[in-house]
C-alpha cells in the first residue's frame, strides 16, 4: 500500500495504483474504502477498463452484501471479455444468494466448460440445484466435485443435503452423524439439526448442537445453529445467549446478529435488538427479516420514521412478502400515516387471506373516517381468524365509537382475551358478579369491582358503583393509588383498596368495563348524575386558600388547562399536542391560567413563559388525582386534551372543554358536540388528523365569549 500511495502521490490519477490500492483494502476487509477506490480507478481508466476492474469492484460489492451492484458488474466484466471461469462462478454465487438459482446454474455451468475439474464450482452447481429443486442433479454435482476432491467439506455437505431432498434420508442422516462427529463437524450441524427437527427431533436437534458446541467452544457458526435449534424450541433466553456468543466469536456474521436482534425483540430488550439489527443490515442489506424485525423494534421505540424506512427495505428484499408488507403497514399505522398504510395493506389481502392484513386494513379505514368500512374490514379479520383478539376489540370499540352500544359491549369483553395474548396478567374472578346474584343463603353478596386500565378508566366507570350497591351488601372497589382517595368519594363505595392489596372477603367479582353491559348501558341510558366523584372537603378548603393568594382574581375567568397525557399510551401521538399549539388563548384578556399538567409536557410551561404567557404551574404540587380534583373544582373553566383530567372535571361536575383528535377515541363517539358520560363537558373536535389550529381557533372565539358574559 505504501508503494501505491508514493505512485499516487506523484499522480493522484493512476487508474492501475487506485484500483490495486483497493485491492489491498479488500484484503484487509475495508470494504468501503476498498469500494471507494475501485469506483475510482474505473472513472479514471476512460471509455474501455480492464475487465478486472470491473470483476473485482463486484467481488467487493458481493462481500458488502450489495449484490444487485455485484451481479451488473459481473456481466460487464463478461460482456468486455473478463468471462474467466471464477467470473462466472462469482456470478453464480451472487445469484443464487439473491434468491436466483436457475440463473445461477447457467453461470456455474459456463465456469465448468471452461475449468471442468474445479470441485469447488461443482460443489456451487449442486447448491444451486438444491436450490431450484432438482435434487437429483445435486447428488449428482455432489459426487462429480467428491470425485475430484474426496475430502471437500462443502461437496459432502451438499451431498448429504440432496439425499434428505431425494427420501433418502438415512442415508443423509448417516454421512451428516459422519460429518458432526468428524474434527470438521461445526458446518454440519444444520443440516443434521433440519433434519431432525423435520422430524419433530427438536430436543435431539437440540443435543446434537450442544455437543458440536461443548467439542468446538470457538466456532461461531456451532453456536449461531445450537441458537436457532434452542429458538425453534421456544426456549428463547437460552437461544439469544447462544447467537450472543456467535457473534462474539464472529462480529460481521450478519445473518447471527439478525437472529440475536430476533431473540432480543422477543425477550422485550428492544433497545439492545434495535443496535444488534441495525449492525446486521449494515453488514447485508439484503437481510429481510432483519429489516423486518428492526422495523419492528423501532415502531416499539416510537421511532416511526426510521420504521417506515427499515419496513420499506424489509419489503424490497423479500420481494414483496406478505409478513414484510404488514411490518411495513405497522410502521406506518404507528406514524399516523393512514392514508399510506391502506394500499400496504389491501396488497397483501391482493394475494393472502391475512386476517392480520384485515384488521391493519380496519385500522387505517377507521383512522380516515371510513367507519362502516372498518366495521366491514374487522369482521373479516374475525372471520378468517377467530381467535384474533386485536380485530374483536378494534371490532367493539368501533361499534361503540359509532353508538352502537348494544353490540360494542357485548364485543368488549374480548379484551380480556386480548391483554392476555398480549402478556398481561389479568385478574380473573373466581365467581363473576351479573345482576340478580345472591349468596347461598339468598342474602345481597358483597361485591369486588376491579378497576383496569387507566385513570381515566377508573374515574368514568366507577360511577357504577351506585348502580352494583343497589343489589349488593357491601362493595369493594380495587382502584389504582392515584385515585384511590377520590374513588372513595363515588356513591356506592363502602371500601376501596389498592390493585396490590389482598382482598378482603367478598362473594363475587366484576370488572368495572364489564358493567355497562351487565346494566344494558345504551346511548340514551349512560348513569350520568354528576358529580359523583367529590375532592376532600380539607384538601378543597386548602386549594382554595393557596389559590386566592397566589392568584390575580380581579373578576377574572379561571382556567387550568391540561395539554399532554402519559407517553406510554397507545394514542398519545395523536391526543397529545403541544403547548405552543394554545399560544392563541395567551390573547384572551381577563383569564388567569393555571396548569395542572404533570410529568411529560410540563416542561413547555418554560417556552410559554418566554413567549409572555403567565401560566401559574400547580402539576408539581398535585400528589394525586384527589388534590388535582380539589384544585379543577375551584376554576371556572378546565381546557384539556384527552386525558385523565378531562374525566376527572366531567366526574366533579366542573364546566370542562375537551379537544379531541381526529377520528376520536370509542368513548367520544363521533360528531356530537356534547358527550353522554359527561354533562357539563363540551367537545373540540379536529377535522383533520392532526390539525388543531381550527380547533385552537373555536375554543379562543368561545373563551372571548366566556369572559364576556362572566364580566
Amino acid at each position: 500500500m505504501a508503494l501505491y500511495q508514493h505512485v499516487l502521490t506523484v499522480d493522484p490519477r493512476n487508474a492501475d495504483a487506485l484500483h490495486l490500492s483497493g485491492m489491498v483494502e479488500l484484503s484487509r476487509g475495508r470494504l468501503p474504502e476498498a469500494i471507494g477506490l475501485m469506483e475510482r480507478a474505473l472513472g479514471e481508466a476512460g471509455k474501455s477498463p480492464p475487465s478486472h476492474f470491473r470483476s473485482n469492484l463486484a467481488n467487493a460489492y458481493r462481500e458488502a452484501r450489495e449484490l444487485e451492484r455485484a451481479e451488473s458488474e459481473y456481466r460487464e466484466a463478461i460482456a468486455t471479455g473478463g468471462g474467466t471461469p471464477e467470473v462466472f462462478n462469482n456470478l453464480g454465487l451472487t445469484l443464487v444468494a439473491l434468491g436466483r438459482p436457475t440463473w445461477a446454474i447457467e453461470q456455474f455451468e459456463h465456469s465448468l466448460a471452461r475449468r471442468p475439474r474445479h470441485a469447488g464450482t461443482w460443489t456451487n452447481l449442486s447448491v444451486a440445484c438444491l436450490a431450484a429443486g432438482a435434487g437429483a442433479e445435486a447428488l449428482r454435482c455432489a459426487d462429480e466435485a467428491l470425485a475430484l476432491e474426496p475430502g471437500l467439506l462443502p461437496a459432502k455437505l451438499a451431498r448429504a443435503a440432496a439425499l434428505v431432498v431425494l427420501d433418502r434420508t438415512s442415508e443423509g442422516e448417516v454421512l451428516y452423524r459422519e460429518l458432526v462427529e468428524s474434527a470438521i463437524a461445526p458446518g454440519a450441524v444444520r443440516g443434521l439439526s433440519d433434519l431432525l427437527i423435520d422430524r419433530g427431533a427438536t430436543e435431539d436437534a437440540i443435543a446434537v448442537s450442544s455437543g458440536v458446541v461443548t467439542r468446538h467452544s470457538g466456532d461461531a457458526t456451532a453456536w449461531q445453529q445450537h441458537g436457532v435449534n434452542l429458538a425453534r424450541a421456544a426456549r428463547v433466553a437460552e437461544a439469544e445467549r447462544a447467537f450472543a456468543k456467535a457473534c462474539e466469536l464472529q462480529p460481521r456474521n450478519a445473518a447471527a446478529l439478525g437472529q440475536w436482534g430476533a431473540m432480543l425483540l422477543t425477550l422485550d430488550r428492544t433497545g439492545e435488538a434495535a443496535s444488534v439489527l441495525q449492525r446486521a443490515t449494515q453488514l447485508d442489506r439484503t437481510n429481510a427479516e432483519a429489516w423486518g424485525n428492526l422495523s419492528a423494534a423501532l415502531l416499539r421505540e416510537r421511532g416511526f420514521a426510521a420504521a417506515i424506512q427499515a419496513g420499506e427495505q424489509a419489503a424490497r428484499w423479500s420481494e414483496r412478502s406478505a409478513a414484510s408488507l404488514l411490518t411495513l403497514g405497522a410502521a406506518l399505522l404507528g406514524a399516523r400515516r393512514f392514508a399510506a398504510a391502506e394500499p400496504v395493506f389491501r396488497e397483501v389481502i391482493a394475494t393472502s387471506a391475512s386476517a392480520d392484513a384485515w384488521n391493519g386494513l380496519g385500522v387505517a379505514l377507521e383512522r380516515t373516517g371510513r367507519v362502516e368500512e372498518a366495521l366491514s374490514a374487522y369482521a373479516k379479520a374475525v372471520e378468517l381468524d377467530g381467535a384474533h383478539t386485536v380485530a374483536r376489540v378494534n371490532h367493539a370499540e368501533t361499534l361503540l365509537l359509532t353508538g352502537d352500544f348494544a353490540r360494542g359491549w357485548q364485543g368488549y369483553e374480548s379484551r380480556f382475551a386480548f391483554l392476555r395474548d398480549a402478556g398481561v396478567i389479568v385478574e380473573m374472578p373466581r365467581a363473576r358478579w351479573s345482576r340478580g346474584a345472591r349468596r347461598a343463603d339468598g342474602s345481597p353478596p358483597r361485591v369486588l369491582l376491579i378497576m383496569e386500565q387507566g385513570l381515566g378508566d377508573a374515574i368514568q366507570f366507577v360511577r357504577y358503583a351506585a348502580l352494583v350497591r343497589r343489589e349488593a351488601a357491601r362493595v369493594i372497589v380495587r382502584s389504582p393509588e392515584a385515585v384511590r382517595r377520590l374513588v372513595a368519594s363515588a356513591p356506592g363505595v363502602d371500601e376501596v383498596i389498592g390493585m396490590g392489596d389482598s382482598a378482603p372477603e367478598h362473594d363475587f367479582a366484576i370488572h368495572a368495563m364489564s358493567l355497562p353491559r351487565e346494566f344494558g348501558t345504551t346511548v340514551e341510558t349512560v348513569p350520568c348524575d354528576v358529580p359523583y366523584l367529590r375532592p376532600d372537603a380539607a384538601l378543597f378548603e386548602a386549594w382554595g386558600e393557596r389559590l386566592s393568594r397566589t392568584g390575580v382574581r380581579g373578576g377574572g375567568v379561571r382556567v387550568a388547562l391540561a395539554w399532554a397525557g402519559s407517553p406510554g399510551h397507545s394514542h398519545d401521538a395523536s391526543r397529545s399536542m403541544a403547548l405552543s399549539a394554545l399560544m392563541p388563548l395567551a390573547a384572551v384578556s381577563g383569564v388567569e391560567w393555571f396548569s395542572v399538567q404533570k410529568g411529560p409536557g410540563a416542561e413547555q410551561l418554560a417556552g410559554a413563559a418566554t413567549a409572555g404567557w403567565r401560566i401559574m404551574d400547580l402539576g408539581a404540587s398535585l400528589n394525586d388525582m384527589s388534590e388535582t380534583a380539589a384544585v379543577l373544582a375551584q376554576m371556572d373553566l378546565v381546557i384539556t386534551v384527552d386525558t385523565s383530567v378531562a374525566h376527572l372535571a366531567g366526574a366533579i361536575g366542573a364546566r370542562t372543554w375537551t379537544l379531541l383528535a381526529h377520528p376520536p377515541e370509542w368513548r367520544w363517539m363521533l360528531e356530537r358536540r356534547d358527550t353522554p358520560w359527561y354533562p357539563t363537558m363540551t367537545l373540540f373536535r379536529q377535522r383533520e388528523v392532526d390539525q388543531w389550529g381550527p380547533v385552537v381557533a373555536r375554543v379562543r372565539h368561545r373563551l372571548e365569549r366566556l369572559v364576556r358574559s362572566k364580566v
